[in-house]
């Protein structure tokens, strides 16, 4: 029997693991890779959703243009409350 993955050597990442790393709240990532919206690839296999390592490392270096024009900046959190005005 084989020893899982390291974490830091599998090349595919949760979408709790790409929230983490992108500042944002999970329920807004799985809401983005719902609707087709979030910017890096997401591969489903089941109900599992699965997202690149290298894609996710090329979104935060800003060395992509993902669709819709997002870019790093607009995955920064939101100052204030969840609608962006200030608290």
């Amino acid at each position: 029997m084989s020893d899982p993955i390291a974490p830091e050597r599998r090349r595919t990442r949760t979408i709790q693991e790409f929230a983490a790393a992108a500042g944002i709240h999970p329920k807004t990532a799985y809401e983005l890779a719902r609707t087709g919206s979030l910017p890096v690839p997401v591969i489903r296999i089941g109900r599992k959703l699965l997202i690149p390592a290298d894609a996710i490392e090329q979104l935060l270096v800003g060395n992509v243009d993902p669709p819709g024009g997002a870019t790093p900046d607009d995955l920064a959190p939101v100052e204030g409350g969840p609608d962006g005005r200030a608290a």
